[in-house]
């Protein structure tokens, strides 16, 4: 099988910042700041990088649950694992509900949901049935095509930006930047930690920082870019109203009556980065099940972990309101996936690493030489 090349991860880890913030934009306490919280997440995430890498780098061409499992041992690499996909099948339904609600509110509002979730889950498990090398080679197809209406809706926004929407920079003050740098960070950058069981796929000698840093800055500044636009475009009070403030902030803009429906590209943009988000999670989720199971088709529980991704979003909170207000703590409930647990393995596997080495150079205990036969 063909391996996964770091051009394509890279791309697949910038489609998974940047994923549903294409529609819903960064709503933080940092108001015409958002922007500038947005880069600093950029900086915050370049550690996290390094560590997530310094793990991969602790068995090259092993999966991120084989690292845990070669460290923990069986039982608690299984945990580990089981953690994980309760993350993932988590992470999945948010998207999915964000996704539903969009497509129901925007284009289909008499179409029920679990309509929409009947169409979603077959696509998403067919797509990790083919391989991870397909939705990687998939992220690196579209990702220009995003940049590129990223791109156009910028410039078609030009004449209709107020500068006067950012004033004063800084204004927000140090804490509520910080507070959306760490908001920005878990809610998008943090949670390239599923990226991590790609780089099964992808050859030894591959440099995983290299390719975790360029997608984090690319998917960073798309982020900041879009927050960015909004911001001129409507202004940090008025986005903070609205659900999809992407959506709308790109809805104002017209070029005299041929061009006036601009906003569609958002749609397009939304499905496409959202279902390339699920991918992601589905394939961690289907990968640490297999791997519990010992089963030896990796990629057979795909079609049952989407069912249970969509179910969980159908029940996961009663309105998309609700479910707006519970993204604040969020980051709190992220930490542990996105930073402690991975911490706890990188600290675990450099003791037995280092446990090992000692082992390997240990003098061998000299025999004891025969006493001479007497005659």
């Amino acid at each position: 099988m063909k391996k996964i090349s770091g051009s394509q991860l890279s791309a697949l880890v910038a489609l998974q910042i940047t994923g549903s913030s294409i529609a819903l934009g960064s709503g933080d306490d940092a108001m015409q700041d958002s922007w500038i919280a947005a880069l600093f997440a950029v900086v915050i995430a370049v550690p996290v990088m390094w560590m997530y890498a310094s793990i991969l780098r602790l068995s090259p061409g092993r999966s991120y649950f084989g690292i845990a499992e070669e460290t923990f041992g069986k039982v608690g690499g299984k945990i580990f694992t089981g953690l994980y996909i309760c993350y993932a099948v988590f992470l999945g339904a948010q998207v999915f509900r964000v996704l539903d609600e969009f497509i129901q509110l925007v284009n289909l509002p008499r179409t029920p949901q679990v309509i929409i979730l009947a169409f979603s889950v077959p696509l998403v498990a067919v797509q990790i049935r083919c391989g991870p090398k397909n939705v990687a080679s998939c992220a690196k197809f579209l990702l220009p095509i995003i940049l590129i209406f990223l791109g156009i809706m910028f410039i078609l926004g030009l004449p209709f930006m107020d500068p006067q929407n950012i004033r004063p920079v800084f204004g927000a003050g140090t804490k509520a930047i910080m507070t959306g740098a760490f908001y920005n960070f878990s809610l998008s950058m943090g949670e390239t930690v599923l990226c991590l069981p790609f780089f099964e796929e992808t050859e030894p000698s591959v440099k995983p920082f290299r390719i975790l840093l360029n997608g984090v800055i690319l998917g960073g500044i798309n982020l900041a870019i879009i927050t960015f636009r909004n911001l001129l475009l409507l202004g940090a009070p008025v986005c903070q109203m609205y659900l999809f403030a992407s959506y709308d902030a790109v809805g104002v803009i017209s070029v005299g009556e041929f061009i006036t429906r601009i906003s569609v590209l958002i749609g397009i943009n939304m499905v496409l980065t959202a279902t390339s988000k699920i991918s992601v999670a589905l394939y961690s989720a289907t990968v640490g099940v297999s791997r519990i199971l010992g089963l030896h088709d990796t990629l057979r529980p795909a079609a049952s972990c989407a069912t249970l991704m969509a179910a969980l979003s159908y029940i996961l909170y009663s309105t998309l309101l609700s479910g707006m207000s519970m993204r604040r703590y969020l980051p709190f409930t992220n930490m542990p996936f996105q930073l402690l647990l991975p911490l706890l393995l990188l600290i675990c596997g450099k003791i037995k690493k280092k446990n090992a080495k000692k082992h390997a150079k240990a003098p061998a205990p000299l025999k004891t030489a025969a006493a001479p036969a007497k005659n």
